[in-house]
């Protein structure tokens, strides 16, 4: 009797809506988990855009970009929810941003204009905020382009002025702005480290025309390899030129001068300090590693200027997962051991080991926690946990650290400036605390997926990087607050109720809120065996809102699906028995449908683009002969949309770098057309439809698109309003007309639809163009000639790039005639050097679409 009532009053506790949260340990072990994994981001990033081999899918994305970017930037600005007519005509409708206005995510580093009372932060989702010195009226300065991996961003006095210079890492750039970002400008000089490189380390010293000097990464095409170089500016950023180049890794140089004194500029190199003089570098001394120069993966440099003396440390991080400090004596005439952080820096930029300015004993050190040291780095200690920052979001410092800037008032004060994956803090007592800035405003959630509730629109889930599973109770028609339910990373949010209950994956588990409205109260199901992606994708069971499937691995490997049931205080789980990976390795679930006509037709699609169908239920499955669709980015999966008005009409989209993003089927799947007529070569990482199939919405990583079945073409619809940035996430909200977007780095922005239009027949309109490219002979040993058709004549490039995104040669800028257009390459770059065998990628821009073709150079 006493067994059956504690569980009576346990399962009591859980229908009464108490949270069940996994221990502080338990979420140890899940960080460290998704800490591993990143280690091999680089990988991982690959993976999830899928390409044919010899294809930089970098070079495609940021090639359409810009030309958008540039469209955008010769059309006049509106404010954000103006209605405005987009698609050629066909679409109208609103912008509206959303938030979340309190969860904010990754920032990099920051400056501060006491003049004008201002502070200016770059965030991963390549934008520059401004807001005041309390962190109140946080504004974006430049939405309308992406200023990618920002690694730099200063004020300084120009022309009676002040000009905001900001350094993107990759790819590498400059821009600057004397109007707070109305009218932004790029610097010369910085071709060939924009063509294939990237900064590591960006300076401005105090010296008389506040030189800037940045530390990176560019190729070398006589040698065919990387050299690491410094570029120097005298003219506040408006042109660079070069002053450093070495063969040796970036990665083993930094640069240091400081912020608020008048010093000299140091450079790193490997063990070796030196110093930028009159005639060129000069060597000041050595540093005598305990560890050697092996191991090490990363060098970082800084420094105090004191009393007419310098105070030097270095960091070197190590294979092993630590870094070991070492500490100069005045002037760096002798060198010493000083201690251990049990830790990498969080980034390899530069930004986050840092010394104060006015006590060469304090140091600052930027990991997955934040460290501070008060005797010249030998002992360290945790301001705090990661998990504490849980439920004391305005005391307590976000987990990873990408930047430290120790800044001077003019009364000669000092204060911290922390950018964490959590927003941007302050601290006034050298990091013994600190005070978050960011708890309003500050708008740069990176968003993996929404759902919004189908019976009330007020209620709205979100599945963020970092910011864990979030809910929103109230729409107030403005800028959203979003309440944290728990940490992580979590997507794929699906509901068979309209979002009465939710379920959702973490990249290790399965969780299901049966009252999600109004409940924290929560079940998972940790996955079983192996050969999951990151997020796999989940589809809810139409038949009962407490089951779902769960596309996956296995017991013993394969591509099975799981069907997951909730009870009261657990999850239970079948292995349902077929395997689509048929027998072959690393073939992965990447997304399920079913027909909202019949769910008895149910669709699959691979990573590798394999497409199965059943038309039983999932009983039994048959792959679609002769036919490969997109892959898949191995982090979210593929989308798949079943049309809501004709049975058998099925679209799938993934990575379209080497072929056509999206397909579309009229027969469950047994035969598949290309659709990508007005998309370019990108990637798509969801689709949403209309009711009444009139539209088709996506998410990709170049912005918002959708289709218009009427016009059979696809539009841009990010227009005056909607942020340049990755669009991971799109739902279609009937009740409200709104297609909700998730960004990578933006939050969530609405698109309310007001209305879909045919145009006139005998309107004058022009649509982006979108050629098909040809190559002959290919492959080639000497020349090719690229080839292609043109309806009319047009404005764009035509440059080859090798398989490592290097910009070859341009064989063709400016008008382009109508009819047939032929170029030949002579399989050298743009200074008349023969390149050597491999794989190239030929890619025209016109307007704001790319085409590409793959050429073999076989000599």
């Amino acid at each position: 009797m006493r067994k059956i009532a504690f569980i009576a009053f346990i399962v009591l506790i859980a229908l009464s809506g108490c949270e069940r949260r996994p221990s502080p340990s338990d979420y140890m072990e899940m960080k460290k988990a998704r800490k591993d994994f990143k280690k091999h981001r680089k990988e991982w990033i690959e993976e999830m855009h899928r390409v044919e081999q010899g294809i930089d899918w970098r070079v495609i994305d940021r090639e359409t970009r810009r030309a958008k970017t540039a469209l955008r930037l010769a059309k006049p600005a509106l404010i954000a929810g103006t209605t405005e007519t987009l698609a050629d005509g066909h679409l109208y409708g609103r912008w509206i941003e959303r938030g979340s206005d309190n969860l904010s995510g990754r920032m990099h580093t920051a400056d501060v204009d006491f003049d004008r009372g201002y502070i200016y932060n770059g965030s991963s989702g390549g934008n520059i905020w401004r807001a005041n010195l309390d962190g109140e009226g946080w504004i974006s300065l430049n939405d309308e382009m992406q200023i990618n991996d920002i690694n730099m961003v200063r004020v300084i006095d120009h022309a009676g002025g002040k000009r905001l210079i900001v350094a993107g890492s990759w790819p590498a750039s400059v821009y600057f702005t004397d109007d707070e970002g109305v009218n932004w400008h790029s610097a010369d000089g910085l071709d060939a480290i924009r063509s294939w490189g990237w900064f590591r380390s960006c300076q401005i010293a105090n010296d008389s025309t506040r030189s800037i000097y940045l530390l990176g990464s560019e190729w070398d095409y006589d040698l065919w390899r990387q050299r690491t170089v410094i570029y120097k500016s005298v003219d506040h950023g408006e042109s660079f030129f070069k002053i450093y180049d070495h063969g040796l890794s970036p990665n083993l140089h930094d640069l240091w001068t400081s912020r608020f004194d008048t010093t000299d500029v140091f450079l790193l190199i490997r063990e070796t300090l030196t110093v930028f003089g009159i005639c060129g570098i000069d060597t000041i001394s050595t540093i005598p590693l305990s560890g050697g120069i092996t191991e090490v993966t990363n060098v970082n440099l800084t420094g105090c200027y004191r009393d007419d003396e310098h105070y030097f440390y270095t960091a070197y991080a190590y294979n092993a997962g630590h870094s070991d400090i070492y500490g100069s004596s005045a002037d760096a005439e002798s060198w010493s051991y000083r201690g251990r952080v049990e830790e990498h820096p969080f980034l390899l930029s530069g930004n986050n080991f840092t010394c104060s300015n006015i006590n060469p004993n304090n140091l600052f050190f930027g990991a997955v926690q934040a460290y501070r040291s008060f005797d010249g780095g030998a002992t360290w200690t945790m301001h705090n946990n990661w998990w504490d920052y849980y439920g004391n979001e305005a005391t307590m410092l976000h987990a990873d650290i990408p930047g430290i800037d120790a800044i001077l008032t003019p009364s000669g004060e000092e204060f911290l400036l922390i950018s964490t994956d959590g927003g941007l803090y302050i601290s006034r007592d050298s990091m013994m605390s600190v005070n978050n800035l960011s708890l309003s405003g500050l708008a740069v959630s990176q968003y993996y997926s929404t759902y919004t509730c189908r019976f009330d629109p007020n209620i709205i889930y979100a599945g963020s990087q970092d910011q864990g599973f979030q809910r929103c109770q109230s729409d107030s028609g403005g800028m959203l607050d979003f309440d944290q339910l728990i940490s992580g990373d979590y997507g794929h949010i699906v509901s068979c109720d309209g979002g009465y209950s939710i379920w959702t994956n973490y990249c290790g588990f399965t969780m299901f809120y049966p009252n999600a409205i109004s409940s924290d109260w929560k079940v998972t199901w940790e996955f079983e065996g192996s050969n999951y992606l990151w997020l796999p994708p989940l589809m809810e069971d139409p038949t009962a809102a407490d089951r779902v499937f769960l596309g996956g691995g296995g017991t013993d490997g394969g591509a099975h699906i799981w069907h997951l049931r909730a009870h009261a205080l657990w999850i239970s789980a079948t292995e349902l028995s077929f395997d689509f990976s048929l027998g072959e390795e690393n073939i992965k679930v990447a997304a399920m449908a079913y027909s909202p006509i019949d769910p008895h037709f149910r669709y699959v699609l691979t990573n590798v683009g394999n497409f199965f169908y059943s038309t039983d239920g999932g009983t039994v499955w048959e792959r679609s002969p002769a036919f490969t669709g997109p892959e898949s980015h191995y982090f979210y999966g593929s989308s798949i949309i079943a049309s809501p008005v004709n049975l058998g009409t099925v679209f799938i989209a993934g990575s379209g770098y080497s072929n056509p993003a999206v397909y579309r089927s009229i027969d469950h799947g047994l035969s598949f057309t290309p659709m990508d007529d007005g998309l370019p070569n990108t990637l798509i990482y969801e689709m949403a439809i209309t009711p009444e199939s009139e539209l088709l919405f996506a998410a990709t990583e170049v912005g918002p698109y959708a289709f218009i079945f009427d016009e059979d073409r696809w539009f841009d619809i990010a227009g005056h309003s909607a942020p340049d940035q990755v669009y991971w996430t799109v739902d279609y909200i009937p009740a409200i007309s709104t297609a909700r977007f998730g960004t990578y780095g933006r939050g969530i922005w609405d698109f309310v639809l007001d209305s879909v239009t045919a145009i006139s027949e005998t309107e004058e309109h022009h649509l982006p163009i979108k050629a098909s490219l040809r190559a002959h002979p290919n492959p080639f040993n000497s020349e090719v000639t690229i080839s292609f058709e043109l309806p009319r004549e047009s404005l764009g490039e035509l440059n080859i790039y090798d398989s490592g995104g290097r910009l070859i040669t341009r064989l063709h800028s400016g008008i382009f005639k109508a009819g047939g257009n032929s170029f030949v390459w002579n399989a050298k770059t743009l200074s008349g050097v023969d390149v050597p065998s491999g794989n190239y990628l030929a890619l025209l821009t016109i307007d704001d679409l790319t085409s590409n073709t793959k050429l073999v150079l076989v000599k």
